[in-house]
């Protein structure tokens, strides 16, 4: 079963992964890959790609976690 991850480029590797959201402002999380939060179907993945890129003007890619060699 492939697990999905949210990535951002241009920016450092330790905060390159959306890793949730903020409580307080509803803004995107972002941290390393080992933090990254895994969406199990791709249509959330596209769903909250869409939403960060939408409120935050970020662009944002889905990528397949098996990607990164299991650094995950």
């Amino acid at each position: 079963m492939n697990k999905y991850v949210l990535e951002r480029s241009g920016v450092h590797w330790e905060k390159r992964f959306y890793v949730g959201q903020s409580t307080f402002h509803c803004e995107a999380l972002w941290g390393p890959l080992d933090r990254a939060f895994e969406f199990h179907r791709q249509s959330d993945a596209v769903r909250m790609s869409r939403q960060i890129d939408d409120q935050e003007g970020l662009y944002t890619r889905i990528s397949d976690a098996s990607e990164f060699g299991g650094q995950k």
